[in-house]
């Protein structure tokens, strides 16, 4: 072969070499800085296709975090509803109405009966508060606050105090007969200030003279 048919063939060769990925290599220059622009190009398509990786890989595992925390997400949101109903169930309808209030439970119990002006809590309630009891065992760990409420009858600073009262002595009950731990548990009264229906009637009278246990989940 003359000098002019090997280099022929040398350009030919590194041309199909280095085709995927330089379509037209510039054989013009010296063959030093060609093979090292060559090289250089070779290794930033190298660098892209690693990086490229390293990305998949990293979006990959996004992906899977994702997916390991939206399943055990699902399986907390099914654990919790059906822990909600249970609680449902323990109630009867004129015991308590259960309501859920995003992660926690709120318990509006209508079956209390303290004596007329009084918060001693009455052995008639025993059950009543045992249910109670059993519904905040479905959530060890959450925090419980009890709120009293009153009618409108009397004035507004008897109605407080009493609401407080007696939300604080079935407080006291769920820790000393419920064994639950006392910072666990608070208790508050906001007197006629919330009510749920009209005081005008014997009925909305009745619903707005009630205890309510919320179980704080959050």
């Amino acid at each position: 072969m003359t000098d002019e048919q090997v280099v022929i063939w040398y350009q030919t060769q590194l041309a199909s070499v280095v085709a995927p990925v330089v379509s037209d290599p510039d054989f013009g220059q010296e063959n030093k800085l060609l093979i090292s622009d060559l090289s250089l190009d070779i290794q930033a398509i190298v660098n892209k296709a690693r990086e490229g990786e390293q990305s998949l890989a990293k979006i990959s595992q996004q992906y899977a975090t994702e997916v390991a925390t939206n399943k055990t997400e699902r399986q907390r949101q099914a654990e919790f509803e059906a822990r909600f109903r249970t609680i449902q169930t323990i109630f009867t309808s004129n015991e308590a109405e259960v309501y859920r209030q995003g992660n926690n439970v709120q318990i509006r119990s209508y079956g209390f009966y303290f004596p007329s002006g009084g918060s001693e809590i009455q052995s008639d309630n025993f059950p009543l508060l045992k249910k109670i009891i059993k519904a905040t065992e479905q959530f060890p760990n959450s925090k419980i606050q009890v709120s009293g409420h009153t009618d409108n009858r009397g004035s507004d600073e008897l109605n407080m105090s009493l609401s407080s009262e007696r939300a604080d002595k079935v407080a006291k009950f769920l820790v000393e007969v419920g064994n639950l731990t006392d910072y666990r548990v608070s208790s508050i009264g906001y007197g006629k200030t919330r009510p749920l229906a009209s005081n005008e009637t014997v009925e909305g009278r009745t619903a707005n003279r009630r205890v309510e246990v919320l179980i704080i989940n959050d």
